[in-house]
């Protein structure tokens, strides 16, 4: 599962608001992951994702490409959440995080 465009552009409105303030990403990047939720708990556990939160931000903050990130995700699926990354679209989320990451800086 992951985002529209149309969605992940709420994210930027909604939680960060006009301005983007940093305190917001963290919520931002949970909203994304829990949105994707692989391993489908989050609503149930909303901080399932969370460990992947200051990694995913970091890469995003120093350019990480696409390719990297979705690289990421699936060791991080293998081998933290014992998930078989096949089954996931972790080049899908990457796409999503490098487009929100870029549209929240424009905005």
């Amino acid at each position: 599962m992951g985002l529209t465009d149309d969605q992940a552009n709420a994210v930027v409105r909604l939680i960060d608001g006009p301005t983007a303030a940093g305190p917001n990403i963290p919520a931002n990047l949970r909203y994304l992951l829990n949105a994707w939720d692989p391993i489908g708990v989050a609503r149930t556990v909303s901080d399932e994702y969370d460990c992947l939160i200051d990694p995913l931000h970091s890469r995003l903050s120093v350019g990480t490409s696409q390719a990297e990130i979705s690289d990421f995700l699936r060791h991080e699926l293998a081998d933290h959440f014992g998930l078989d990354p096949a089954h996931t679209d972790t080049d899908a989320v990457a796409d999503q995080l490098i487009a929100w990451w870029a549209r929240r800086k424009d905005s």
